[in-house]
């Protein structure tokens, strides 16, 4: 008997398992198969969307089928990612095909989640917002909302002097001071927000963004706008909402690379120790350390005056 032989054919196929074990991590091979959404689904299919949710755990892709889901979307798990059919396609491609239609709002409310490919809309209740960011408790980071068509809002909500309508909302609890970051908003179509001469439409709004690098807080980069709703001249439709001076944080936030189709007002943010904003099109900015002032900018002075509360120092 050849004991040398037998050892070494014994370590080789060791380290042949060892091998084709690694080879599984790397490629992904050994990792969980996506949760399927199917309206018309059959076990061990889902056929809402809050159902493969209850039973998803962190580092799950939930796949949405095309069709039509009526229903509120709480994502309340970390490390999800839920994706419609047009995962990939922006959502003002050509190239996009049936979609799956959510009639409710995306409320996200944990880190590390991305909501890819979807249309969001009304069904028979109006919506305030498409998807709502809420880091209400804690801070949120890496959160993503992109390639999606967010279309036909007009529920009215949110404080100040009037009503809103959002399509992409990120907020916080005053009372705890969350902060937010790593938020990106990118290659969506967001359209037809809020109802004239009643909601002040606003495309995206985030607010209590942090860091110390642009793009660290927020990047909204790639969207189509259209169709934002004015309530009034003081109360423009606005295209993007940087809204970190509310309490008093710093922010650090690029928007860059959108497109603007009736929109009154491209862009809000606070002023910063250091920015770049085009001018030409009052459309993309980088900003950093906010301070307690607001910058905004609108086509005419007017309105610009109409649009400032008491004590406001309008710059020019």
């Amino acid at each position: 008997m050849n004991t040398t032989n037998n050892l070494t054919d014994k370590l080789n196929f060791s380290k042949t398992l060892i091998a084709a074990f690694s080879l599984l991590l790397l490629t992904g091979m050994g990792a969980a198969d996506p949760l399927i959404v199917d309206e018309d689904g059959e076990d061990p299919e889902y056929n809402s969307i809050q159902s493969a949710l209850s039973d998803a755990a962190t580092g799950d892709t939930i796949d949405v089928e095309a069709g039509t889901y009526d229903e509120q979307v709480n994502i309340d798990t970390s490390g999800l990612t839920v994706q419609g059919p047009n995962n990939g396609e922006a959502g003002g491609s050509n190239d996009r095909v049936n979609e799956a239609v959510v009639e409710g709002q995306v409320i996200v409310g944990r880190s590390d989640v991305t909501v890819e490919g979807l249309k969001i809309t009304e069904g028979e209740s109006s919506l305030t917002a498409g998807v709502s960011i809420q880091y209400e408790d804690s801070d949120i980071e890496n959160v993503t909302v992109r390639n999606n068509v967010i279309t036909g809002l007009t529920g009215s909500g949110g404080g100040g002097p009037g009503e809103f309508t959002f399509g992409v909302l990120g907020y916080g609890n005053p009372e705890k001071s969350p902060e937010a970051s790593d938020i990106e908003v990118s290659g969506n179509r967001i359209s037809d927000i809020g109802e004239d001469g009643a909601t002040q439409g606003v495309a995206v709004s985030l607010e209590d963004l942090t860091g110390s690098e642009p793009g660290a807080g927020a990047t909204v980069v790639g969207n189509e706008f259209y169709g934002i709703s004015t309530k009034s001249e003081a109360r423009p439709g606005t295209a993007v909402a940087l809204r970190p001076n509310f309490r008093g944080v710093d922010a650090a936030a690029e928007v860059d690379g959108n497109s603007f189709t009736d929109v009154t007002l491209k862009l809000t943010h606070p002023s910063g120790d250091t920015m770049d904003v085009d001018h030409a099109n009052l459309a993309s900015a980088v900003v950093s350390k906010g301070e307690a002032d607001q910058r905004i900018y609108v086509s005419s002075v007017q309105n610009a005056v109409d649009a400032a509360d008491e004590g406001t120092t309008v710059k020019l």
